[in-house]
């Protein structure tokens, strides 16, 4: 995450920090496995197949390519030509989903300062966005009916992405939870999918897709507490 963040404070395009980032010798194979599997996603979602991807890609990327690299790659720089796609966002994102989720030492440091916001039988209001919504359900989900959540707000929430789901499994109903709300921009790369069954099963998640996200990437946070309809759930959760 630091890596890419400074390769891009210093001019490089998303692509290039994403590139470094996944090619790294510290990234892990699962790692380079899920980001592979959000971008594909992401990718497909725009309409691009993986013969447009590897039209994108010369003879020595293709002979040099490890694995299923270059196809990641060509679906980089097709996406790359989409208005407001920040590859070097979802690459970020996914790296520190991965990191909470697959190390337990960082997991149970962000996990125990969190816990400590909440406690049985007070109304509590939870907003959560982008990773950190999968850090709330996590919480949320060892949470018992004691506890009071009367709502919880996702924002640009990675969590409809399948492989996302896998890790985080199994999605069991959060007990402790009044209502959840989940809004997302169509243009946000790292949000690709509404929280719908058969996914989230036998839960009523209010979902808004309609979201105009106003940041340069479509996933700040800014652009999202801007949107009416949020400020709304917020506003009336905390009335």
């Amino acid at each position: 995450y630091g890596d890419s963040l400074a390769q891009l404070s210093i001019g490089l395009s998303a692509e290039q920090a994403a590139t470094i980032a996944l090619r790294g010798n510290a990234v892990d194979v699962e790692e380079q496995d899920l980001f592979r599997e959000v971008i594909s996603k992401a990718a497909s979602n725009y309409g691009f197949d993986e013969a447009q991807a590897a039209a994108e890609l010369n003879q020595t990327e293709i002979e040099r390519g490890a694995q299923n690299w270059p196809i990641t790659l060509g679906f980089a720089r097709l996406l790359s030509r989409v208005p407001g796609i920040d590859i070097g966002t979802l690459s970020m994102v996914t790296h520190d989903v991965y990191q909470y989720l697959r190390n337990p030492g960082i997991s149970a440091f962000i996990d125990s300062g969190i816990k400590k916001g909440f406690s049985p039988a007070i109304e509590t209001v939870v907003v959560g966005h982008s990773l950190g919504t999968v850090v709330a359900y996590r919480i949320l989900r060892e949470l018992n009916s004691s506890y009071k959540v009367t709502q919880f707000i996702t924002l640009g929430s990675p969590m409809g992405i399948p492989a996302i789901q896998d890790m985080l499994a199994p999605l069991t109903r959060l007990t402790s939870v009044g209502s959840w709300s989940n809004a997302r921009d169509a243009h946000d790369i790292v949000a690709l999918y509404p929280l719908v069954p058969p996914d989230f099963p036998a839960w009523s998640i209010i979902n808004k897709s309609t979201v105009q996200n106003s940041t340069a990437n479509h996933h700040g946070i800014r652009g999202y507490l801007e949107d009416p309809d949020v400020a709304h759930w917020i506003y009336d959760a905390l009335i």
